[in-house]
């Protein structure tokens, strides 16, 4: 996992930009199945639209169950997972988020999830039982949207709006991390963080 932090001042501009609401987090997934057919990536920015910073992560999963569908979701899991810690840290954090992904099937997965309890049959339920069970109680609001994915393919990058740029970047990221694993030396899946079992 890489993470990159723009300021050296912590994470206090986020607390910052979640009450302000100019908080946006972003992510897109990888999948190269003719590069390695158990591996997906995920990548995830959030950023200040204000100025305040921005945070950037990439990971990759080695699975059977590996695909494009959950390298999107395991993003949205792991931008869950960066609010929640922000909000262990402020319990009473008011304000917003604006989340974006490329995938509507995941991103409506995610923000229409059932109260309690997924369907043990239910695609990737280890990823959302992680967002079910930790992410639904934060003390701040959640937006979400879709971004139409691979914009740069059409329009120049300097001519799309702000989320479609960070969405761009992500899907560079993802493949990125793909590309540099090392397919000879693969670990062994592991837990994601706050999973009891496996």
């Amino acid at each position: 996992t890489g993470l990159n932090m723009s300021t050296t001042s912590g994470f206090e501009w986020i607390f910052q930009a979640i009450e302000e609401e100019t908080l946006v987090g972003v992510t897109d997934g990888s999948y190269i199945r003719e590069f390695y057919p158990s591996l997906c990536s995920a990548a995830v920015i959030l950023e200040c639209s204000a100025g305040r910073g921005r945070l950037s992560l990439s990971f990759s999963d080695h699975c059977l169950q590996a695909n494009a569908y959950r390298g999107e979701i395991m993003g949205l899991m792991a931008l869950h997972l960066l609010l929640l810690s922000f909000n262990k840290v402020q319990p009473q954090l008011q304000g917003s988020v604006h989340i974006y992904s490329d995938c509507l099937g995941a991103l409506n997965k995610v923000e229409h999830l059932p109260p309690q309890r997924i369907p043990s049959k239910c695609k990737h339920s280890d990823i959302l039982k992680n967002i079910m069970v930790n992410c639904t109680s934060l003390s701040f609001k959640r937006f979400f949207s879709h971004v139409k994915a691979h914009q740069d393919d059409k329009e120049e990058f300097s001519k799309l709006e702000r989320p479609s740029q960070l969405n761009c970047i992500c899907d560079g990221e993802a493949k990125q991390n793909i590309l540099c694993t090392d397919l000879t030396d693969l670990p062994k899946q592991r837990a994601f963080p706050l999973e009891p079992i496996t």
